[in-house]
């Protein structure tokens, strides 16, 4: 038997991780000390080799993704990290667009981007490679105000994980 957190159930603060693409952080909380200790990544075969007796506990060290809805971490963790005391920052799948989700990030913020690309795969249906050509090169003209305004948006909303540790959890 692994130990393994299966994403959204033993880190609940995973929950809405529930189209993971890749895990890319996984951070863990001493209650005692309130200190963040984030686990580097390691393959499946080093966890196994680093921590061969399941039975033995300690401080998690290391953590790798075992499949697409656990990973697995070792050694074994010598208390339970409740609520609040792990967090694992995942690449997650948006919903798509159906009756019910008639939005996406992209359609509210990158509108010529996603007609541009929609374009491209049009023309191509089509048979049109000059027009596709066309489109192609008006997204990759776009490409760089769609980076700057990601990186606004996300330095506007980032909190680094030990700032969090003195205050309440958002």
């Amino acid at each position: 038997m692994y130990l393994k957190w299966k994403i959204g159930v033993d880190c609940p603060e995973c929950r809405d991780f529930l189209n993971v693409i890749e895990v890319n952080d996984v951070f863990i909380r001493n209650p005692s000390s309130q200190e963040w200790l984030e686990l580097p990544r390691r393959s499946f075969e080093y966890c196994v080799t680093y921590a061969p007796v399941e039975s033995a506990t300690d401080s998690p060290q290391y953590y790798s993704e075992y499949d697409e809805d656990f990973i697995y971490v070792v050694p074994t963790p010598d208390q339970t990290y409740a609520s609040g005391n792990a967090r694992v920052r995942a690449t997650i799948r948006p919903a798509g667009l159906s009756v019910s989700n008639t939005t996406t990030f992209l359609s509210l913020n990158f509108a010529d981007m996603l007609y541009q690309a929609c374009m491209i795969e049009a023309h191509e249906f089509l048979k049109n490679p000059s027009k596709m050509q066309q489109s192609a090169q008006k997204y990759q003209s776009l490409i760089p105000s769609l980076v700057k305004e990601i990186e606004d948006v996300v330095r506007k909303h980032y909190k680094g994980i030990n700032k969090q540790k003195q205050g309440a959890d958002d």
